[in-house]
This record gives structure tokens, sequence and C-alpha cells, in this order.
């Protein structure tokens, strides 16, 4: 019986030393969701800084209609633009589903996007949206924005 006790011992000293680190699922599902709660505030107050502060170097957005979007200086300037003459608000938020798998996660989820003019106080137009985003986490720990993609509903 002690060699059995002894060689199990053994067997669970050396596959315990291979054993990779488990990540805590939920809290990082709970950073995920936190970081675009961040992420849609840096937005909707126009924080130019704040918004670039999410998004990896190699960042894509895919938006209806256009051609994929990277980070170059245009893609700046046409932000900045957009913050400094509309107002942005993403309402009904609700997250369908969040995974992770080690340092990349995906993120589905729905809202209604009001977008208006901050110049006149034209109505603002209602969009019901579903985002799939792919993120990622820096060195940091961090989640950054690496994919963004946007589809209309309506």
């Amino acid at each position: 019986m002690k060699k059995y006790l002894i060689a199990l011992f053994i067997i669970s000293s050396f596959t315990g030393c291979n054993t990779p680190e488990k990540t805590n699922t939920e809290a990082e599902e709970a950073k995920v969701r936190e970081t675009f709660d961040q992420f849609t505030n840096a937005i909707e107050s126009g924080d130019m800084e704040a918004y670039l502060s999410f998004l990896t170097d190699d960042f894509v957005g895919y938006d209806p209609g256009r051609a994929p979007i990277t980070i170059s200086d245009s893609f700046k300037n046409d932000m900045q633009a957009f913050f400094e003459t509309t107002s942005f608000k993403l309402t009904k938020h609700k997250t369908q589903e969040v995974i992770v798998r080690g340092d990349i996660a995906v993120h589905r989820h729905t809202g209604t996007l009001l977008l208006g003019s901050k110049k006149d106080s034209v109505k603002s137009m209602a969009m019901n949206v579903n985002y799939l985003d792919v993120m990622q986490k820096n060195a940091s720990g961090d989640w950054k924005f690496k994919i963004h993609t946007v589809n209309m509903s309506q």
C-alpha cells in the first residue's frame, strides 16, 4: 500500500508542475464588460485620447458599407471631427456573451445607438445595433479592442 501512495505522490508532483496557470474566466469576463463600458464612456464624452487608448496598434473596425478601418492619421482626424460634431449615446445595452480564452476575448452585445448633431437641436437618430468585438489582453493585463464590428439591425 505504501508503494502505491508513494507512486501516486510522485506522479501528482510531476503532473502538478506542468499544469498551466488557470485564468479566472468570470473575473476576466467582468473586466471585458467593464472595459467596454469605459470605451463607451470615452466615445460618449468625446474623449479622443481615452478612445484611442482602448485600441490595439493593429486595430481594425468594420462598419456596414465602409472599407475596414485601421488606425491612421486620417482615421484619427475623422474620429476627432465625429467627436466634435456628433452626440453619441448607447442605450439598452445588453451583453449576449463573453468568451475568454487566454489573452483573447470575444464580446457579443446589442444596444440602441442614438446619434445626433451637437450644433443643432435635431432629434437623434436611433438605430438598433449588434456588435461583435475581439479583444486582446496586453502585458499589463488591460483588455484592448483588436477588432470592432457593428451591424445595424434597423
